[in-house]
């Protein structure tokens, strides 16, 4: 587990603005027959670094609200649509905010 440094954020922000947008156009774009697809890391095909992007975008927005970064264990493994499961929760990352965020 990582504590957040209570620094400004700035440019991370945008950084991070446009690296989730990124992930969500990648993501989009795999049909489902793409996720059995080796990748250049041993052991991952697609799907799993789409159950991997999903698990990040959860353990960030859980940093954004309390301050600590914790990743599961083992990945989470979406019950639905793998791409649709990651899509949501990178999204649901996009919508977070930082408790010491000004509100919108």
């Amino acid at each position: 587990m990582t504590e957040l440094s209570r620094r400004p954020l700035g440019a991370d922000v945008a950084l991070a603005a446009r690296a989730g947008r990124y992930a969500l156009d990648e993501v989009g774009a795999l049909a489902i027959g793409d996720l059995d697809r080796p990748t250049p890391c041993a052991d991952w095909d697609v799907r799993s670094v789409v159950a991997h992007l999903a698990d990040v975008a959860d353990a960030l927005a859980g940093l954004l609200a309390t301050g600590r970064l914790t990743m599961p264990e083992s990945p989470a493994r979406p019950v639905d649509d793998p791409v649709a499961g990651a899509q949501r929760r990178v999204q649901q990352l996009r919508w977070a905010k930082s408790p010491s965020s000004p509100a919108a």
